[in-house]
Order: C-alpha cells, then structure tokens, then sequence
C-alpha cells in the first residue's frame, strides 16, 4: 500500500490550501484530495509540480508498506497545532493556514 505524507509535509512547509494551489496551479478540488490523502491515483506531473514547490522527492510525499495499511498514519503524524485532543486532523486549521 502506498501512504501519503503530502498533508504533512505541506504543513512542516507551512503552507494552506489556497498557496499550495496558487503555487502548484493545481485545481482546488485537487489539491483538497491531496491535503485530505483523499486520493486513490496521482499523475506524473501533479507529484512533479508538488516536489518543485514544496522542494522534496517523491518518497517525501509518498511511502510504501506492505500489506493493506491505512493512509491515516499520515495524517497523524501532522505537527501538534493541526490535531485536536483526541489526536484528530484539525482540516480546518489546515484549509485556512493554521489559524482559525
């Protein structure tokens, strides 16, 4: 199974939804799949525009485990700020930069 990293290493950047689109040119509903690892496929060139913005590789943003894992250890290895107490993903303090 392959898990994404994208969510956190788009938030270690510091970056929100609406700069990574402005950035990327990426559509928004795209990169809201991406920032929620709602995805089930990703093109050659969306992961290319994402390594030259956000400056990494691809096994930066993507990891690969055997088995049927789910892609949620991802979200929970987001910086404390972006979590809730009961250890889930604040989407909303991503989606508006961290701040609410």
């Amino acid at each position: 199974m392959i898990i994404s990293k994208i969510p956190s290493v788009v938030a270690g950047k510091g970056l929100n939804i609406a700069e990574l689109t402005r950035r990327t040119g990426l559509n928004k509903k795209t990169v809201i799949k991406l920032m929620y690892a709602d995805f089930k496929s990703i093109s050659v060139d969306t992961l290319d525009r994402l390594c030259s913005v956000l400056n990494v590789n691809t096994e930066d943003l993507l990891k690969y485990t055997s088995g049927t894992a789910s892609i949620y250890p991802a979200l929970e290895r987001l910086p404390e700020k972006y979590r809730d107490d009961n250890k889930r993903v604040r989407h909303a303090k991503i989606a508006n930069g961290g701040s609410k």
